[in-house]
């Protein structure tokens, strides 16, 4: 209501001006001798070397295109939003009591569906922002607010999906306690280079319906077998309104608050969608089935149990041993694998924007200087010089070729111009055409070529090859994902919503009555002050 999409006034621009071009243009000249090489070669005008890396980065992007509806981004923030944090509500219920644990939980729900809007706002303002880093640079325009942000959200996305990572090896131990650590790691590995090889979000969104069924499915079957179980192995403990303990409580209260934490991916997540604008239709139907769902589950877990001392956290661990329990870790698995694909495909689309185009150019400079050295007068794009027969006895300019042959005088002379036309460019061509030529391309994710496929399976296996190290090597790695998500998950859910928001519709809230404008900037500084909080308690 308060941004009108025909008027701009207010909005910071991200369009930078790139002056540089690329000219890979080699002039010809015609030698009676040697046939037609190059007059100069200077190791210096190699494609891109009149660019800056943030510049040749940004021409190498593949054209995007988003491809989902709002019902398949729905599933999606479900799965990336639900997560494995549903199964811990009991613990969080009996350290609240009924009270503190239904508002809170309700609290959250309005607070972060209203960040989410912010988000989703803030995307409308800039429909080419696809990430927080790049709503950074656009609002502040300033370098070093993009590098605070791309710091923060991918050290944060590589620390979720280490944890997954974690959580899968754990899991896999628990079903079997034979298995080691390392060889856990291992089938984790496999397992999760294997899901992530769907690549596109069209893919995505139907591993993550298979993510939410087998989160929901596990909880229900342990709730069921729970509920049935016998009273004297599983009594039920005591309820209470309130929680007698602080501590314990503010713990709870910040489990319950990451438990919606996902907002760090909605920028990536709206870029996707085939109409953008629906995404509030995604938010507000994922956000309601998860409010829902924290209820139903925490409060059927809370009168079952109480605060007896079975239960565990997470409560299918209160399982007994057997088949039922062998399923639910096996389900559970999945889920993980599946819901972890989400934040690791984000991660990994990052990495290799930046880092691929880097590789090509890098590859193709060294391969261009050992053919130079071997074969100084084989440019590629004068090979076909080789057909002209050796038989010419005297050679004239383009078109005036003497020979015996009339026909193959001809075939000369198209090979020839072909030459001509591939040495100077089109002069009607655009100015970003000429700047796009030879620019190595990063790998289209939704293309199903060979080498696009190839380059994905390399940034897929070198992240989760990384990850698997960090886990192998640092111990108590959980420890920290815990501070990193305090830390950052905290910004991204409530803190950067906000304070865009004053940023970005500041002037624009002027033309609003005194009123409106009052209550709209009450509301997102209350939504920073809560995060700051927060941030401040979790730390």
């Amino acid at each position: 209501a308060l941004y009108d999409e025909n008027d701009e006034s207010d909005i910071v621009g991200m369009n930078e001006d790139i002056s540089d071009g690329v000219s890979d243009e080699i002039h010809i000249d015609f030698n009676e001798n040697q046939g037609v090489i190059p007059n100069e070669i200077d190791e210096s005008d190699e494609v891109g070397s009149e660019l800056s890396v943030g510049e040749l980065i940004a021409l190498a992007q593949p054209d995007h295109h988003g491809h989902l509806t709002w019902q398949l981004l729905t599933f999606v923030l479900l799965s990336e939003v639900v997560g494995a944090g549903i199964l811990s509500l009991p613990s969080v219920f009996s350290r609240l009591g009924w009270i503190p644990a239904l508002s809170l939980n309700f609290m959250f729900f309005l607070l972060t569906s209203y960040s989410g809007l912010l988000i989703f706002r803030a995307s409308q303002a800039f429909p080419h922002t696809r990430s927080f880093p790049q709503l950074f640079r656009t609002v502040f325009q300033s370098k070093s607010a993009y590098g605070y942000a791309a710091f923060c959200v991918y050290f944060l996305l590589f620390f979720y999906t280490t944890g997954d990572l974690l959580v899968q090896s754990s899991s896999w131990m628990a079903i079997s306690t034979k298995l080691s650590r390392p060889f856990s790691l291992l089938i984790t590995f496999f397992a999760s280079l294997l899901v992530l090889q769907a690549r596109s979000f069209q893919n995505i969104a139907a591993v993550s319906i298979i993510g939410v069924i087998t989160i929901l499915l596990p909880a229900t079957l342990s709730i069921v077998q729970l509920f049935t179980a016998d009273r004297a192995l599983y009594p039920t403990g005591n309820t209470a309104l309130f929680g007698a303990e602080v501590v314990p409580a503010l713990v709870a209260v910040l489990e319950l608050l990451y438990s919606y934490a996902g907002h760090v991916v909605f920028l990536e997540l709206i870029s996707e969608m085939r109409t953008p604008a629906h995404f509030s239709r995604s938010l507000w139907t994922s956000q309601t089935i998860i409010m829902l769902l924290y209820s139903a589950v925490g409060s059927i877990m809370y009168a079952l149990a109480g605060d007896a001392q079975w239960m565990q956290s997470p409560f299918t661990a209160s399982l007994p041993p057997g088949g039922l329990k062998f399923v639910v870790q096996l389900l559970i698995i999945v889920h993980v694998t599946a819901a972890g694909a989400i934040n690791a495909t984000i991660l990994t689309r990052a990495v290799q924007n930046v880092l691929e185009p880097l590789v090509k150019l890098g590859l193709r400079s060294v391969f261009r200087r050992k053919s130079r050295k071997h074969a100084p007068h084989d440019i590629p794009n004068l090979r076909a010089t080789t057909a002209i027969d050796h038989t010419i006895s005297t050679r004239m300019p383009v078109g005036e070729w003497k020979d015996v042959s009339s026909t193959k005088a001809k075939e000369r002379e198209e090979a020839q111009n072909t030459i001509e036309a591939s040495n100077h460019p089109n002069p009607t061509a655009t100015a970003e055409e000429h700047l796009h030529r030879g620019i190595p391309r990063v790998a289209d994710q939704d293309a199903w070529t060979l080498p696009a496929v190839l380059w994905w399976l390399l940034w897929t296996s070198l992240i989760t090859s990384l990850q698997l190290t960090v886990c192998r090597i640092i111990p108590s790695f959980d420890s920290i994902i815990s501070f990193a998500a305090s830390i950052i998950a905290t910004q991204a859910n409530l803190i950067w919503p906000g304070m865009f928001n004053i940023k970005i519709f500041w002037h624009s809230r002027l033309e609003h009555s005194f009123t409106k404008r009052t209550l709209s900037i009450i509301a997102d500084t209350l939504l920073i002050l809560i995060g700051c909080f927060f941030l401040i308690t979790g730390t």
